[in-house]
């Protein structure tokens, strides 16, 4: 999302353009920057959290900011002239494997797994199925699931180099990218 007056990505050098660190946003604003020639240095990183970006956006404290739904939506609607530059889906990551650049990651604490490991499975069943209703109904309202998915939670790994545990699933398919597009 970008102020009025601004065209494309180019005209982004030297403005101040918010953006959640460490997130799959920071990635596609990278991924953007690079694609039209410039670098993060290229700009004015202004690291925030996505709640905060909006008023930031609307109070022309930012020019430019690259979140996720439902702050990238209100932002438009907080400034008349604004406008999208590009989504993720522009990225080359996407061009090239048609996924998301950062697609999302569940984790869940490993003592929760092996205290609760029926409410680890289910709670991933339950998320699996939310992403398969978002993807078969994109734009409708969103309801509170039914019961029944067909996730599979095949327990906690050890990540490499590393004293954290991530919690590999699957979906039944070749891809678990559940993202929201990111967009500025």
């Amino acid at each position: 999302m970008v102020q009025p007056g601004i065209n494309s990505i180019k005209d982004l050098k030297g403005k101040k353009i918010a953006v959640t660190l460490n997130s799959g946003a920071e990635i596609t604003l990278y991924y953007l920057l690079k694609d039209a020639g410039l670098a993060l240095g290229d700009v004015r990183v202004v690291p925030m959290a996505a709640n905060e970006m909006v008023a930031a956006f609307a109070n022309k404290n930012i020019d430019a900011y690259c979140v996720w739904e439902p702050a990238f939506s209100d932002g438009q609607k907080a400034v008349a002239g604004s406008k999208v530059l590009a989504t993720d889906k522009d990225t080359p990551i996407y061009r090239k494997f048609k996924t998301a650049s950062a697609p999302d990651v569940v984790v869940i604490r490993k003592d929760l797994v092996d205290k609760h490991p029926e409410t680890a499975k289910k709670l991933i069943a339950a998320y699996f199925k939310g992403v398969k209703l978002t993807k078969e109904n994109p734009g409708r309202p969103r309801s509170r699931p039914t019961s029944g998915s067909s996730a599979v939670w095949t327990g906690p790994r050890r990540v490499s180099g590393s004293s954290r545990t991530s919690t590999p699933v699957s979906s039944g398919s070749t891809s678990t990218n559940c993202s929201g597009t990111s967009r500025w």
